[in-house]
């Protein structure tokens, strides 16, 4: 009797994990198909979005500070507009632009925070840096 109930026990903790990590897989789906959706995805670590079709190239994350390097077939021009129109509707006020023989650079700012947008064309791609602090 004892050993019928382990096993019981045993195939109901075994049949909870397997419906639980079968139903997490679905939610993952959803949530990546909502990214696509938007056409943007956003990262959880950091608060604007990326063109959909970005690679991150490196990231690091401090306490104030992050900094995040990515790679996208959108031009120089794009990514600027992109980023200038979301920072607008988020209430960000531009401080400088800078342009320059295939490199763009733009800071915008809020009473508590700082980010500066440096975008450069490589070929066929442009690798844009974001340097944002706290």
């Amino acid at each position: 009797m004892i050993m019928n109930l382990k096993y019981v026990v045993l195939i109901s903790l075994v049949s909870l994990s397997i419906i639980t990590y079968v139903s997490n897989q679905k939610f993952k789906e959803n949530i990546q198909n909502v990214s696509e959706i938007l056409g943007e995805k956003q990262e959880r670590r950091f608060f604007l979005p990326f063109p959909k079709d970005h690679k991150v190239i490196s990231e690091n994350y401090d306490v104030r500070k992050t900094n995040i390097v990515i790679e996208s077939t959108k031009t120089n021009k794009e990514i600027k507009d992109f980023y200038e129109e979301i920072l607008r509707s988020k209430n960000y006020q531009k401080e400088y632009e800078y342009e320059s023989e295939g490199l763009i650079e733009f800071r915008y700012t809020t009473e508590k925070e700082d980010l500066v947008i440096k975008t450069s064309q490589v070929n066929e791609v442009s690798l844009t840096e974001f340097d944002y602090h706290k």
